[in-house]
């Protein structure tokens, strides 16, 4: 009798399991596309491949369709259209991620948006990020190496220069990413 028992609940445990697979829930769903993306680019650099990062890309977009408001699907897939140098694609999937979790929220997001924009000769607005960014970074020295390198660009040389000293004070590392700015003390 007990047997008959424990064969009835083995049953049904694998008829839930069953429908379960049959019919995901959506966020089961939305995750198992997001690891998927995840898994596609979790190797080593070399091997970092185009087809990983379109697979990626395409895992990313599934996620998302499948939950628009998944903004670390957006996040990740902005990050690999970096790579990919389609730059105006990238800043689409990091405003929508900003715009989902908020401007105060990820600092990080604005890092790499500033990024986009500095790529895509948008300085002033890459400024407005790097600032909201650094307001709220506990440790902001990489910001300021993105600042720097933005008001280098536009002509800022004393400001530049200013950011560039600020980031040199905690990651003095930096210096070797922007070899280009010349300040009286380096």
């Amino acid at each position: 009798m007990e047997k008959i028992k424990q064969i009835k609940i083995s049953i049904a445990f694998l008829l839930i399991l069953s429908i379960n697979k049959a019919f995901p829930q959506k966020n089961n769903k939305c995750d198992f596309y997001f690891e998927k993306g995840n898994i596609s680019i979790n190797v080593g650099p070399s091997k970092l491949s185009n087809e990983r990062i379109l697979l990626a890309i395409d895992s990313y977009t599934k996620a998302i369709i499948c939950d628009k408001k998944f903004w670390q699907a957006y996040r990740n897939r902005g990050k690999l259209l970096i790579l990919l140098k389609k730059y105006k694609l990238a800043l689409d999937d990091f405003n929508k991620a900003i715009k989902i979790v908020g401007q105060n929220s990820y600092p990080d997001l604005l890092l790499k948006r500033s990024t986009i924009l500095y790529e895509l000769g948008e300085y002033q607005r890459a400024l407005i990020d790097l600032n909201q960014a650094i307001s709220l970074m506990g440790n902001p020295s990489y910001a300021y190496l993105l600042k720097a390198k933005v008001n280098w660009k536009l002509g800022k040389n004393d400001e530049a220069c200013r950011d560039l000293k600020k980031a040199l004070k905690d990651n003095p590392q930096y210096i070797d990413e922007v070899r280009f700015i010349k300040c009286a003390t380096q």
